[in-house]
């Protein structure tokens, strides 16, 4: 800023940016705007300070602008992979594999029907967000940088049962699967440890048979 450029902390997601920010403030960094897009960022001037979702490792120069990202802020460690490679195949990665109508899965909230994509502006900020609808009509809104957290269940053709958000059915079918899944489990701990306990039977090789069978 004392050399006349524009300051831009460049953060991996919405939600990340807005942390960011606060973070700034609460240092006596002010005003702190958000910028939208980086053809936001290039077409203001001045000497402010912006954050905005630019999903970047290291932070760069120009001869207006100093990018600083987010991994420059918080160092390697707090810079995580996506989850989403470690999650099974069902697990949504993309909004656009969805149609209206189809069936999903909150793993907080249970059995919702996509309605179509929302842009929600929160704190001055546009999000684009999943619309799922539940029993009863109530509303839920995905940011989209969250879809790890819904699974396909099918679509409105399949048969299931929308959850009524906030209930506490689907908590109760999870804590019913989670204890069968401990039960499984110890039955399999006590199998396992039952084969490594039992001696099996100790058979000896017959003499002169065992040497005309490897001489042939």
């Amino acid at each position: 800023m004392a050399s006349g450029k524009r300051v831009v902390f460049a953060s991996y997601s919405t939600g990340a940016a807005d942390r960011m920010k606060s973070v700034l403030e609460d240092h006596g960094l002010n005003p702190v705007g958000i910028a939208e897009s980086w053809e936001t960022i290039r077409r203001e001037e001045g000497t402010g300070i912006a954050v905005t979702v630019l999903p970047i490792e290291s932070g760069f120069e120009t001869n207006d602008l100093a990018v600083i990202s987010e991994q420059d802020v918080l160092g390697d460690r707090l810079v995580r992979k996506s989850r989403r490679n470690k999650r099974a195949d069902n697990f949504l990665k993309e909004a656009s594999a969805l149609s209206a109508g189809d069936l999903v899965v909150h793993s907080s909230h249970g059995i919702g029907q996509f309605e179509g994509l929302e842009t929600v502006r929160v704190g001055g900020a546009a999000h684009d967000c999943l619309r799922l609808t539940y029993s009863g009509g109530d509303k839920l809104y995905v940011p989209v940088e969250n879809i790890e957290v819904l699974s396909r269940y099918g679509n409105e053709e399949s048969g299931g049962t929308l959850d009524k958000l906030g209930g506490v059915g689907w908590q109760a079918r999870k804590a019913k699967l989670k204890k069968r899944i401990r039960e499984m489990a110890d039955q399999l701990i006590k199998l396992a440890a039952a084969r490594a306990m039992r001696e099996g039977q100790r058979i000896t090789t017959p003499e002169g048979l065992y040497a005309e069978f490897c001489a042939r």
